[in-house]
C-alpha cells in the first residue's frame, strides 16, 4: 500500500506526476512509514477522495443543471464557466474515482485498457481545468483593455470555439507522451502510472507550459484586472459628480458646490448592489441624500437616473461586467489558494529533490478540493443562478 499511496493521488494531480517515479518520495517518507500518525492518514485517504468525489459530482451537476435550465444565463463569458464546469465534472467522475479505487486496492486491478483510459483521464482533465481558468482570466483582460474590439468580436460562439481550442491545445501537448508511454515506457509492476522518467524531454515541457502556468496566469493578470477596473470606476465617479451637479442645478438645488460623491462607499458587489455611490443634496434649509445605482437597474430609476448612469458607464447599465468581475475574484483565489502548495512541491522536488509527504498530501487535496469550490464560487457570485437553483430545488420539493 505504501508504495501505491506514494503515486496515486500524484497522478490525479499531474503537477508532474512521478518524475523519479515512485520512488522519489522514499527519502523522508521511510521514517514515517511505522507510525501511527502515517497509518491513520493512510487508512481515511481513500474515503476521504471517495467523499471528495461525490461531492464533486452532485455540486457541478446541479450548477450545469442550471445554466441548462435558464437560457438567460447562457451568456458569452458564461461559456467559459459552463466549460470548467464541465472539465471538473469529467475529472469527478473519470479520475477522482480511479484515484480513490487505487487507494483501496494496492495493486491495479483493471488491466493494461483499463489504466491507459485511466491515465488518459487524469493527465487530459486536469489540464483542462488549469487551462479553463487560464482563458477565463484572458477573456477579462481582452475585455478591459481591448472594450472596443471585444464588443465587435466576442460573441457566443467564439467563446465556444476558444474554449473547444484549449481542449486541442491540451490534446496535442498530451497524446504523443501518453501514445508512447503505452506502446513503449510503462512499466508493467502492478501500479497504473506513466513512465516520465523515460520521457523527460515532454514531461518537463508539459509540466511548464499545461499546469504550471495556469497558476502565473491567473495571479499575473489579476492584479492588471483589478487596476483596469479601479480606474474605470474613478473615472466613472469623477463624471457622474460633474454631471449630477450640472443636472442638479437646472432641477433647482441651491449651494451646488456642497455637492459631492462619497467614493469610499463605491463597490464592486453582484447584481442587486452592483456600483453605487451617494450625493447630499441642499435646498431651502432642508437637506436629502439620492444614491444612484451604476451597474443596476432598479424599477423606480427615472430618465435623470438613466443618464446618469450611462455616463458613467458609456452604455445602458448592466451588472455583467461587476459580476464577471467578481466570479474571476473567487477562481483566482481558489487557484492560488487550492494550485499553489502542489505547484511548489513538485518545482521543489525537481530543483532540490524535496520530498515532504504532508506537503504532498495537503498540496493533492486542495487541489481536488478545488473542483468542489468552482461551482459554490459561481453560485455566490451570479445572483441569477442562485435564484435558477432555488426555483430547481423549490420546484422539485412542491412536486
Amino acid at each position: 500500500m505504501e508504495r501505491n499511496l506514494n503515486t496515486t493521488v500524484l497522478h490525479g494531480n499531474h503537477s508532474l506526476p512521478v518524475l523519479g517515479n515512485d520512488s522519489f518520495l522514499h527519502g523522508q517518507l521511510g521514517d514515517l512509514t511505522h507510525t501511527e500518525h502515517f497509518a491513520r492518514l493512510k487508512s481515511a485517504l481513500p474515503f476521504v477522495l471517495l467523499l471528495l468525489c461525490i461531492s464533486t459530482l452532485i455540486s457541478n451537476s446541479i450548477v450545469l443543471a442550471a445554466f441548462l435550465k435558464n437560457q438567460h444565463l447562457r451568456t458569452p463569458f458564461n461559456v467559459y464557466l459552463i466549460s470548467l464546469l464541465m472539465a471538473d465534472f469529467s475529472q469527478a467522475i473519470f479520475d477522482l474515482p480511479f484515484t480513490a479505487l487505487s487507494e483501496f486496492i494496492p495493486i491495479w486491478p483493471l488491466g493494461r485498457i483499463g489504466c491507459s483510459f485511466s491515465l488518459y483521464a487524469k493527465w487530459v482533465f486536469s489540464a483542462a481545468v488549469r487551462n479553463t481558468h487560464s482563458v477565463i482570466s484572458l477573456n477579462r483582460i481582452w475585455a478591459l483593455y481591448m472594450p472596443i474590439w471585444y464588443k465587435q468580436y466576442h460573441t457566443k460562439a467564439v467563446a465556444i470555439w476558444l474554449c473547444l481550442g484549449s481542449w486541442v491545445y491540451v490534446h496535442i501537448f498530451l497524446l504523443p507522451g501518453l501514445v508512447m508511454d503505452d506502446l513503449t515506457y510503462r512499466l508493467d509492476d502492478g501500479t497504473c502510472q506513466v513512465n516520465t522518467t523515460a520521457q523527460r524531454d515532454w514531461a518537463l515541457p508539459t509540466q511548464i507550459v499545461l499546469y504550471n502556468s495556469s497558476v502565473i496566469v491567473a495571479c499575473t493578470t489579476y492584479p492588471l484586472i483589478w487596476l483596469k477596473v479601479r480606474q474605470q470606476i474613478k473615472i466613472g465617479l469623477r463624471r457622474a459628480n460633474r454631471e449630477v451637479k450640472s443636472d442638479l442645478v437646472t432641477r433647482g438645488f441651491s449651494n451646488t458646490s456642497k455637492l459631492s460623491c462619497v467614493d469610499q462607499i463605491c463597490k464592486v458587489a453582484v447584481v442587486e448592489k452592483a456600483f453605487y455611490f451617494t450625493v447630499e443634496l441642499q435646498r431651502e434649509g432642508t437637506s436629502k441624500v439620492e444614491c444612484y445605482a451604476l451597474g443596476h437597474m432598479s424599477q423606480d430609476m427615472d430618465t435623470h437616473s438613466d443618464r446618469i448612469v450611462e455616463s458613467l458607464t458609456g452604455q445602458r447599465p448592466s451588472p455583467r461586467s461587476a459580476q464577471n468581475f467578481a466570479v474571476l475574484t473567487y477562481l483566482v483565489i481558489g487557484v492560488a489558494f487550492c494550485w499553489t502548495p502542489i505547484m511548489v512541491f513538485f518545482t521543489m522536488q525537481i530543483v532540490t529533490g524535496y520530498n515532504n509527504y504532508l506537503h504532498f498530501i495537503v498540496g493533492s487535496f486542495l487541489y481536488y478540493l478545488n473542483s468542489l469550490l468552482d461551482p459554490i464560487f459561481f453560485t455566490m457570485a451570479i445572483t441569477p443562478l442562485r435564484a435558477t437553483i432555488f426555483n430547481m430545488i423549490w420546484h422539485r420539493r412542491e412536486a
